[in-house]
């Protein structure tokens, strides 16, 4: 080959060098260029971790033990789905944060059926279908707070049930007493077949909203009540905002027989055994005088199947030195029955029903 030749392929051959250094240092380029993109972007912020709940029944057996552990170990936590038998008071941990998840409570002794609620700043949540006492369950009428199904003494108390049902305990399915102050219970609750009242407030009670959908079936006595006797503080601001009452065994439909600023929103009673609605201070049992009721929607069907009183709505003043007053109610009343009545020798002031003084 000539030297023009020689110097030809030199060149050529340098050209092609040159072409694949350009084509890797553009590449590098490129790489280094996202690289440097990467950092100065900035990194997605990782999801909060889970609430998370301890699952009570990696720590003990029973439904006592489980509590108990609780009590010794505040931290949120759980009890999972299934049937528990039980012949012992249930204590919840005051301040406890507890979720019962489609659980049964199989509360074998009429004596002590309740879940103790009491004291500050408890959480407790009945999540999916949960139940009290087995279906069937009915038993005779006993007369303390143990014998309840939520025994609720306590204050800056919040209950959820998704779904709960309570029956047959020998007391009242809800009771709030001992001077509870802001309790307020949502979703949803049905008492079947209870000894005593179904829903009950008492004991000198205030700020207590009861959000949730009550029902009341086969009652042992009244199905929603506020009570206030003397010795104990007047209830004070209750509100009870749906409440459905049916097939009474014995009671009133709904009372207040004690109390001052006590509202029930709506309310449907179907087969009261005494009056639908009751309104009282009565020396039989010693109670406080009534200031301030607001009924505002209430439909009555089938009243006073025991032939117990003979209204839709009784007023009933029979104190010495006690008054019932300023007591609002607005009802679609049952047409067998007069629509109001006054009764008992003492004042009954300001009481109006469906736009008509009484």
């Amino acid at each position: 080959m000539s030297v023009l030749g020689n110097l030809a392929a030199a060149i050529s051959t340098s050209s092609a060098k040159i072409r694949a250094y350009a084509v890797a240092q553009a590449a590098a380029h490129d790489e280094l260029a996202a690289r440097v993109a990467a950092l100065e972007k900035p990194s997605p912020v990782p999801p909060p971790p889970p609430a998370g709940r301890v699952d009570l029944s990696t720590k003990a057996t029973t439904l006592p033990s489980m509590l108990s552990w609780l009590a010794a170990n505040p931290v949120p936590a759980f009890v999972p789905t299934g049937t528990y038998p039980t012949t012992a008071i249930l204590v919840i941990p005051p301040g406890c944060d507890l979720e019962f998840r489609s659980v049964t409570i199989d509360t074998r002794n009429p004596g002590a059926t309740s879940l103790r609620i009491h004291g500050a700043k408890t959480k407790l949540r009945f999540t999916g279908q949960c139940r009290i006492g087995l279906p069937g369950q009915q038993y005779a009428r006993q007369p303390t707070a143990e014998q309840a199904g939520l025994n609720v003494r306590a204050t800056d108390l919040v209950v959820h049930a998704d779904d709960l049902t309570i029956e047959g305990v020998a007391n009242i399915a809800l009771l709030i007493w001992g001077a509870c102050a802001r309790v307020t219970v949502t979703g949803k609750i049905l008492a079947l077949n209870t000894g005593a009242d179904s829903f009950h407030v008492t004991g000198g009670s205030t700020d207590i909203d009861i959000q949730a959908a009550l029902t009341s079936i086969g009652s042992g006595d009244d199905g929603a009540a506020c009570v206030s006797y003397e010795g104990q503080p007047v209830n004070q601001r209750i509100r009870y905002r749906n409440v459905t009452v049916k097939d009474q065994r014995w009671g009133r439909g709904i009372s207040v027989v004690g109390g001052t600023g006590v509202t029930f929103d709506k309310v449907d009673i179907d087969g009261s055994w005494a009056a639908p609605v009751y309104i009282a201070c009565e020396p039989q049992y010693l109670t406080h005088g009534v200031d301030g009721v607001s009924i505002l929607a209430a439909t009555i069907r089938r009243a006073n199947l025991g032939k117990v009183h003979d209204a839709n709505v009784i007023v009933y003043s029979d104190r010495p030195g006690k008054t019932v007053a300023n007591v609002a109610a607005t009802v679609n009343p049952d047409p067998l029955y007069p629509v109001a009545l006054k009764k008992g020798s003492q004042p009954a002031t300001n009481v109006v029903v469906n736009g008509k003084p009484v």
